[in-house]
């Protein structure tokens, strides 16, 4: 972000935009602070992200291999293909997840053990 010597005008540089086809764009001083604004919350409003096990992105992965599982098995030829994929639930067995580092203790743990 540059603001030029007279102040009139801001030039914002970002990556290559595909809607513009270029790598800035020119503000005046309002339009910046309102195109800036948009991007705040309203008051009170959750915002919520999923990562990882949640993500949109590994959920559409999971159905289509509950989809292409459903429909390899005999009884999905008899049935179709979109009926049992709705059916299909993965089940994780516990044992099977390794953390990638041993847990630390909790602080009941420490309180609980403590000698003094």
């Amino acid at each position: 972000m540059q603001v030029n010597r007279s102040g009139d005008s801001i030039l914002y540089r970002s990556g290559m935009n595909a809607k513009i086809k270029r790598n800035f764009q020119v503000f005046t001083a309002c339009d910046f602070i309102a195109a800036i604004t948009q991007h705040i919350s309203d008051k009170r409003f959750q915002m919520v992200r999923y990562y990882g096990w949640y993500s949109n992105k590994m959920r559409g992965q999971r159905r289509k291999r509950a989809e292409e599982a459903a429909c390899e098995s005999a009884a999905a030829a008899q049935q179709g293909c979109g009926a049992l994929a709705s059916a299909a639930i993965e089940i994780i067995e516990h044992r099977a997840l390794k953390p990638r580092r041993i847990p630390s203790r909790s602080w009941r743990e420490l309180i609980k053990n403590d000698p003094t």
